[in-house]
Order: structure tokens, then C-alpha cells, then sequence
């Protein structure tokens, strides 16, 4: 059996991945991130720039990640869908290369699994 192609998982997977580089200009996404962003324009999205999308205070806390490289993890609703997003750096040969937003939606209820001895 061959193996899939790098990376081939991650279109089809039932969370949301948008990638953007370090400027801010989306260079990649997944389905479930075009089927969320689809009255933006879904797919067509790519080449765009995420600062033309977000308010004010979202810029600042965005600037910051994209020079520190400090994550970002909250939880919005939006129609009575709860998804949780975080965003994370990304790096090549270690240096910051730009951010990855993964949005999953959260159930009604989640358990908590305690693994501390």
C-alpha cells in the first residue's frame, strides 16, 4: 500500500486550519476552514491578507503574535456554535514563519479527564 502524500489528512479533517505567513497573507486552509469562511469567499481567501478581516483590538493581539510567537487560545459562539481556536506559531529551520489557526467546534458537553498521579 502506498502511503498518502505529505499532509493529504489535513484537507479532509473535521476541524478547521487556515495557515498564514508572517505578513499575514493566508497561504493555506483546509475544508472545514473555506466551508466556515465561505461568505468571505472560502478558498479564495488564499492571497488575502487576515489583518483586513479583524477589528482594531484583534490586530493588536495579532501583531503580537506574529512577533513574538506567543499562542492564542479562546473559545467564541457564533449561532449557537461553540468552537474553541488557537493559534499557534509555526516555524521553519526555527525561525517564526507565521501563525496556524485551528478552530474545532465543541460539543454540548465535554468531560475532563484528570491524568495527574
Amino acid at each position: 500500500m502506498e502511503p498518502d502524500p505529505p499532509c493529504r489528512w489535513v484537507k479532509e479533517l473535521p476541524a478547521g486550519i487556515t495557515v498564514c505567513d508572517r505578513s499575514g497573507t493566508v497561504i493555506g486552509m483546509n475544508d472545514a476552514s473555506a466551508a466556515s469562511y465561505a461568505s468571505d469567499g472560502g478558498y479564495k481567501l488564499i492571497g488575502s491578507n487576515i489583518r483586513d478581516c479583524h477589528p482594531p483590538e484583534a490586530l493588536k493581539i495579532l501583531d503580537s503574535m506574529l512577533e513574538s510567537g506567543t499562542p492564542h487560545v479562546y473559545m467564541i459562539e457564533n449561532r449557537g456554535t461553540r468552537k474553541i481556536l488557537c493559534e499557534l506559531p509555526w516555524y521553519t529551520d526555527g525561525k517564526l514563519s507565521g501563525l496556524v489557526e485551528l478552530s474545532v467546534v465543541l460539543p454540548d458537553t465535554i468531560p475532563c479527564y484528570r491524568r495527574d498521579p
